[in-house]
């Protein structure tokens, strides 16, 4: 969420996770709640596997929600625990693998297959936005399990070579400029040719191993809070600095695993530890990280089982791009053309779009009056491809994270009560969000008017249309939607929590419904 006061962006997430637990049973507490503004993933039933946090880069400009690609339900799991301290820890060493053993464990590439990145790929990849030389930074997707005991670097090493070799992905570089022949039109933003396309080149399983992508932290410290400590304060710096990730030599993604520092010991079974995966998003969605995951932690305890050998997973395929994944073969946009600019349907989109312009709506929390939107404006931006919504020029997008996990009973309460309502946990969330945002329009000094409100939803894609893609590989199927909700009175989430008649619920989740 974008805004000009981080404490009360963290304040609005922290507010509608309590929304959440408090419209599924009247026994809890809304204060109990600590703040919160990043979400988490609940645990997987795995064997080794108890904690998992996740969430992904993306540019706000309007009052948007960060949602988890979603996997089985199709439900985000919120959070409620208080989150240990996220600034990098003195007590915390780096000890990767050494730079000579990288070097040394890289062969000379040989290409084994090669794929066009499609349009939602290239979303992700350093990019340019003028003419200029200034790029936009890769969007980074970041992913942490946390395991109940520590495993042998031996064997760890051995359980994610297993993992390079099944998918293409993760062997891959970028080669090719994507720049077009020529631009031409008025602004420079139509482009005409591509003669080097921007395309994944896939090495062979003997490109990189484990020794290429794994990193070590050695925590000096004892406890789990300290464990903690450490990967919060990494994962909060990946998240945001992409500049480990070269896209022309590759690999795309890397794995940190942080211990405490006599994990090494006889006396140390039983010790957590954190395996901390960094990807470019081009390469990955929430849903493929869990098959990579899963994958990781099977092998592990394959590999520490009485017989000690992995059963190989069978080699992917390059996955597909998301447009085919949806539309079918040969339905890419450079496959379809300039005609579909005239499609009816493209047309009705481009025109709804423009009306959230229309909406003005609201960046939270808006102390500024400067930043507000102004509606003719917002539709014009939007046809040009900015999102509507308020806009600051003094400040920069900072994620803000905090860590929550939320206990198996309340889950199950809130999933049964969105089940009885007819909404999705997905739903719920961006109804408290918004009813929360509501609160803290105007920096906290709310004026009583009414206003729209704008959340951006992730989708995974593999769930509509041709449904190409299986989910069986590491790739990137994460599409989004914009939900405009409104109008909603000032403090309406105030009402709601000070007053929760039957008929402020019912708002609540008529809201989720809309």
């Amino acid at each position: 969420m974008k805004s000009h006061d981080m404490r009360g962006s963290t304040t609005i997430c922290a507010l509608a996770l309590a929304y959440l637990t408090f419209m599924c049973t009247s026994s809890m507490v809304v204060e109990s709640f600590s703040l919160a503004s990043s979400k988490s993933m609940f645990a997987s039933p795995l064997v080794r596997l108890q904690d998992s946090y996740i969430s992904k880069q993306r540019q706000f400009s309007s009052v948007q929600l960060h949602e988890q690609p979603e996997t089985g339900g199709g439900d985000p799991v919120v959070a409620e625990e208080e989150a240990s301290v996220l600034e990098t820890s003195d007590t915390s060493s780096s000890s990767p693998i050494s730079e000579v053993d990288k070097a040394v464990s890289i062969p000379t590439k040989k290409q084994v297959g090669s794929r066009v990145l499609g349009s939602q790929e290239l979303l992700m990849l350093p990019r340019q936005y003028s003419l200029g030389k200034d790029t936009f930074p890769q969007m980074n997707h970041v992913s942490c399990v946390v395991l109940s005991s520590t495993p042998s670097i031996e064997i760890l090493q051995k359980a994610i070579d297993e993992a390079i070799i099944a998918h293409p992905l993760l062997r891959c570089h970028v080669a090719g400029d994507g720049e077009p022949q020529e631009r031409i039109d008025l602004m420079k933003m139509v482009r005409k040719g591509n003669p080097q396309p921007e395309t994944f080149i896939i090495n062979d399983e003997t490109c990189w191993t484990a020794k290429n992508v794994l990193d070590i932290i050695d925590v000096d410290g004892k406890t789990r809070e300290e464990l903690d400590a450490s990967w919060k304060s990494q994962f909060e710096k990946d998240l945001d600095d992409g500049s480990w990730c070269d896209t022309v030599a590759g690999p795309l993604w890397k794995v940190t695993l942080h211990r405490l520092k006599d994990s090494g010991n006889s006396e140390s079974e039983g010790q957590s530890c954190a395996l901390m995966f960094a990807f470019n998003h081009a390469v990955s969605d929430q849903a493929s990280a869990n098959v990579l995951t899963d994958q990781i932690v099977a092998n592990l305890a394959m590999l520490e089982s009485s017989e000690g050998e992995i059963t190989p997973s069978a080699q992917q395929e390059i996955p597909p791009i998301l447009e085919e994944s949806v539309l079918g073969k040969n339905k890419r946009f450079g496959d379809i053309g300039a005609d579909a600019l005239t499609d009816p349907g493209t047309i009705g989109y481009v025109l709804g779009k423009a009306a959230e312009g229309f909406k003005s709506p609201v960046i939270v929390p808006d102390s500024n009056e400067k930043t507000s939107s102004n509606a003719i404006f917002g539709a014009v931006q939007t046809i040009f491809g900015k999102s509507a919504g308020g806009e600051s020029s003094y400040t920069e997008r900072k994620s803000t994270l905090q860590f929550r996990k939320l206990s198996k009973e309340i889950t199950s309460k809130l999933l049964e009560k969105c089940r009885a309502e007819g909404v999705t946990m997905t739903n719920a969330l961006s109804s408290a969000v918004t009813l929360t945002s509501s609160d803290f329009i105007d920096g906290g000094n709310a004026k009583g008017a009414t206003r729209n409100y704008k959340v951006l939803q992730s989708l995974d894609m593999r769930r509509f249309g041709q449904q190409m893609d299986k989910c069986d590989t590491v790739g990137c199927m994460a599409g989004s939607m914009d939900l405009m909700l409104g109008p909603i009175h000032d403090l309406e989430g105030k009402a709601l929590r000070s007053n929760p008649t039957p008929s402020k619920k019912k708002e609540f989740w008529d809201l989720a419904r809309e």
